[in-house]
């Protein structure tokens, strides 16, 4: 079964006019024949108050990987 996903997120939380972060995630989910799926993307976050594990380089951070059918992850 061939069914690809294609995902897409942003996010932001300003508060009385001030930018706390903004975040920007993207995917795309390719499922292969022997069991796993080939997965690619690309993330930009910044802001002054960005959770540690949510920072990236100032380009953005691309990936290209394989990830478990099913994985909920982004």
């Amino acid at each position: 079964m061939f069914d690809p996903v294609l995902k897409s997120g942003f996010d932001e939380k300003n508060f009385e006019g001030k930018e706390y972060w903004k975040s920007w995630e993207n995917s795309l989910v390719v499922p292969v024949w022997f069991g796993t799926d080939i997965k690619a993307g690309f993330d930009n976050s910044r802001g002054p108050y960005l959770d540690s594990e949510r920072v990236t380089p100032g380009q953005g951070l691309s990936f290209l990987g394989s990830a478990c059918p099913g994985d909920k992850g982004s």
